[in-house]
C-alpha cells in the first residue's frame, strides 16, 4: 500500500456582545502515527494566539475573541 495523503480543515464563526477567552482543541497530537507536513491557522479579525499542551498532551490554542463577529480557520496537510 502506498502513502496516503490527507488534507483537512475547519471553520469556526463566533458572535459575541463582549470579548471572550476561547480555547480550541482541533489540532492533532504531534506524536501520533500521522505526520503533519504543514498547518495554518487564520483568523478574521487577526487575533494573537498562544499554543500549549494540556495535561493529556492535547495541543490547545488560546485566544481572546473580540466583541462582534470572529472567524477562525485551521488547515492541515499530512501523511
Amino acid at each position: 500500500m502506498g502513502t496516503r495523503r490527507l488534507s483537512l480543515g475547519c471553520t469556526f464563526v463566533q458572535w459575541s456582545q463582549l470579548p471572550v477567552h476561547a480555547v480550541f482543541q482541533v489540532e492533532p497530537v504531534l506524536d501520533q502515527i500521522a505526520t503533519i507536513k504543514d498547518e495554518e491557522w487564520v483568523s478574521d479579525p487577526a487575533i494573537q494566539t498562544r499554543t500549549y499542551r494540556d495535561i493529556y498532551g492535547n495541543r490547545c490554542r488560546r485566544m481572546m475573541l473580540p466583541a462582534g463577529r470572529s472567524v477562525g480557520e485551521v488547515f492541515m496537510r499530512g501523511l
